[in-house]
């Protein structure tokens, strides 16, 4: 009897490694997403340029401009998407020593225009500006100092 039972036993096993049921396989989608945003960016957000008088003028004007006196500021903005530079008006200090007139522009002759930049390029700025009196006389001695915002946006 025992024998049977080992041998029935042993009948069942085989069964049950013979006939395993075929393994099967599934399959899932994985997705990944993300995003850029666009940007525009300056390589110098303290730029300056230095003002200065001309022989043309005398100290009638204060000039930052190439051609007339003084330095323009200077510094590149890239963007990665197309994207536009536009140009404030300029602040003059509460210390200044009269109270002036300024403009102000892109390149030697204050254009106010916005500059273009295209997707992923980087495009130089000069900024230029002039102040006088309102009294349009003579500039009295001392320092003048004046703050200009420039805004990078993409498009």
């Amino acid at each position: 009897m025992l024998r049977r039972s080992l041998f029935a036993s042993a009948l069942m096993l085989a069964s049950t490694v013979g006939f395993a049921g075929v393994a099967s396989a599934d399959t899932a989608t994985v997705t990944f997403s993300g995003s850029i945003p666009g940007v525009c960016t300056f390589d110098n957000a303290t730029a300056s340029g230095s003002l200065a008088t001309s022989s043309s003028y005398g100290n009638q004007y204060l000039f930052a401009s190439q051609g007339y006196a003084g330095t323009e500021a200077s510094l590149n903005v890239t963007c990665n998407t197309a994207g536009t530079v536009s140009i404030g008006q300029a602040t003059p200090s509460s210390s200044n020593p009269v109270a002036t007139i300024a403009n102000v522009g892109f390149g030697s002759y204050w254009d106010t225009n916005p500059i273009s930049v295209s997707a992923g390029s980087t495009v130089p700025v000069k900024v230029s500006m002039y102040a006088y009196s309102q009294n349009y006389g003579q500039l009295p001695s001392g320092n003048y100092q004046y703050t200009v915002t420039l805004t990078a946006a993409g498009n």
